[in-house]
């Protein structure tokens, strides 16, 4: 990363026909502080959001809502894992060449064996 400007001749060479073969716009330590600029605000959010859902649901006028709030908690934490299929499945793939049933059915014969 920080030395893509010195591999601006081998990218223009490698991509001739792309006019800005190399993103200039920002540092890469600027990008840095954006990115943790934007996971510390989106952090403080979720824990101030979460921690007085958490408070209230725990009080006397809040117990009703317990069972929606917690359901809403179990949808948003399905988000994390789909992003990542979203991401990696474009780039692996659906499966292997060979068939991986093997491997798929490992934790089924682990929890079905005697101990």
């Amino acid at each position: 990363m920080f030395l893509m400007p010195k591999a601006e001749p081998l990218m223009r060479w490698l991509f001739p026909g792309d006019p800005r073969p190399i993103y200039t716009r920002a540092s890469f330590f600027e990008l840095t502080l954006a990115h943790v600029e934007l996971v510390a605000i989106s952090s403080l959010a979720a824990a101030v959001i979460g921690i007085g859902l958490g408070i209230f649901v725990t009080r006397k006028g809040g117990r009703e809502f317990a069972a929606m709030v917690s359901a809403i908690a179990a949808i948003g934490q399905t988000f994390p894992p789909v992003a990542v299929l979203a991401l990696t499945i474009p780039m692996l793939g659906y499966g292997a060449a060979r068939p991986s049933w093997r491997f798929a059915s490992m934790p089924f014969f682990l929890s079905s064996r005697r101990r």
